[in-house]
């Protein structure tokens, strides 16, 4: 007898009687009824154990049931060879195949119209229809030298990273990447994730990724939409004047709000637009990050955080905004750089600096206030510095004031609540070293008005005016009269 077929139905042994034909021999008549077969044994005790050994260099070995020392030695239905094996179903639409070890030299074409199953150096399974792994505890995936994919090439498709009741948590050594035409990173507040998409459903565009785009979108269309109409109000095109040196009258000069109010202009009509297409398309554009959220955004890092636009960059709210440092704050641009607000604040725990390369402007429209709280408040300049007033000007200081001119000496006024001092100066580097020529000048006290000019003065009280000179003249067109009585000068 040759190329025998056995079928053996291992749970038939515990039966009394076997089935009818059991053995049959595909090239003859033969079948196993028509010959005597020796009678069943009891059943043993076990435990039992049935082993297939095939003769070949492969070392193809199945074992059932008990381990097997010599074979395998592992308890159950367990399989072993040295290259291949696969399981294969082959009925559309559930076509699949699993294979471990080397390749297969069957499959079908699949992904772009290869069949990676004759390339299979590992593990591969291949389906025509969906798949699902599930575990009740941990599912680890792991490369142990390699890259770890997870893809989807179907047009339109989505690959999701989901947390039904936790965190996702995205770690990399040295750095992560988010890359695609357009990302969106949103916290639209109390989110609940779609847990009702299971096996077989499809995942559609008005979940996540809508929920994404709209919350950032939202955000900063408004915030754009309030800077530029805030812009195109309150900076309409105006002159400033200015007062040259030595000239009391303002002249006008062109001011620098012509061009940004133009600019303004523009962006209002821009994101006037965006605003109105805000709800009905809420989506991204080629080429954009927004990074969102219904209530707080938290950017932090141990070294630098750097923001960058090539055309713009914006940080804003609609109600506040702050921008601060532990050691150091800059705001600067090439070209424009402004502050604007109902109501503006620039404030530095030690020290704020407002300067330029070229001409720096503070003004108000209905009053500037330069105060300094505890310390004094300086105002310098290596020309000239003009206080210039069309009603009136004032300088006062409630311990003393002081007017002066010159550099190391030269004349100046100087008053206090007990006197003043008009005339020559010395030691007028600093305020507080100048100090008045007694001889050349006048001063006031309380009881006095002297007036010296080397050895000649003049001193009034309220008693009487004395005069000491080496010389005096007394010069009058016609006379001069005291007490009512002529006096001959000559």
């Amino acid at each position: 007898m040759s190329n025998h077929i056995i079928q053996l139905n291992l749970i038939e042994l515990n039966l009394v009687t076997m089935p009818t034909t059991v053995v049959v021999d595909p090239n003859s008549e033969f079948v196993e009824s028509t010959v005597s077969r020796p009678a069943i044994a009891a059943k043993t005790a076990g435990p039992h154990r049935y082993t297939i050994v095939v003769p070949h260099n492969d070392d193809a070995v199945v074992n059932i049931g008990q381990a097997a020392s010599t074979r395998i030695n592992d308890t159950g239905i367990t399989g072993r060879t040295k290259s291949h094996v696969h399981w294969h179903t082959t009925a559309d639409p559930n076509r699949t195949m699993v294979a471990l070890g080397g390749p297969t030299n069957e499959g079908w074409a699949g992904f772009q119209g290869n069949n990676f199953l004759l390339k299979n150096d590992g593990f591969m399974m291949v389906t025509e229809n969906h798949s699902w792994m599930e575990a009740k505890h941990q599912l680890y995936l792991l490369s142990r030298e390699h890259d770890a994919v997870v893809r989807t090439a179907g047009a339109g498709r989505r690959a999701v990273l989901q947390a039904d009741a936790g965190e996702v948590d995205v770690v990399a050594k040295h750095h992560v990447y988010v890359t695609s035409d357009a990302v969106a990173v949103s916290a639209t507040g109390a989110t609940e994730p779609t847990a009702d998409i299971n096996y077989k459903a499809d995942w559609t565009t008005d979940m996540s990724k809508a929920m994404a785009s709209t919350g950032s979108k939202d955000i900063m269309t408004i915030v754009k939409s309030i800077y530029s109409a805030y812009d195109i109000v309150t900076k309409f095109p105006k002159r400033w004047k200015k007062r040259e040196k030595g000239q009391l009258v303002r002249r006008p000069k062109p001011s620098a709000d012509w061009s940004k109010w133009d600019a303004d202009a523009k962006k209002f009509r821009k994101t006037a637009d965006e605003f109105h297409k805000l709800f009905a398309a809420p989506k991204l554009s080629a080429g954009e990050v927004k990074i969102g959220a219904a209530s707080k955004v938290g950017i932090l890092a141990g070294n630098e955080v750097s923001a960058f636009g090539t055309l713009g960059a914006s940080v804003g709210s609609a109600l506040r905004t702050s921008i601060s440092a532990g050691l150091s704050a800059s705001l600067k641009a090439s070209l424009f750089a402004g502050i604007g607000g109902m109501y503006t604040s620039v404030k530095g725990y030690k020290k704020v600096e407002i300067s330029s390369e070229g001409e720096t402007v503070v003004k108000g429209s209905e009053g500037v206030d330069v105060t300094a709280e505890s310390g004094g408040v300086s105002i310098s300049a290596n020309k000239h510095a003009q206080v210039v007033a069309d009603d009136g000007a004032y300088v006062q200081g409630k311990q003393s004031a002081y007017v002066g001119g010159g550099e190391s000496s030269g004349y100046a006024f100087c008053a206090d609540a007990n006197g003043m001092s008009l005339g020559k100066f010395t030691g007028m580097t600093a305020f507080d070293s100048a100090k008045p020529v007694r001889e050349q000048g006048i001063t006031q006290d309380r009881n006095t008005l002297m007036m010296r000019m080397k050895q000649s003065r003049i001193e009034a009280n309220t008693d009487n005016v004395r005069f000491k000179s080496p010389k005096v003249k007394i010069n009058g067109d016609n006379s001069v009269t005291v007490k009512g009585s002529k006096i001959l000068l000559d």
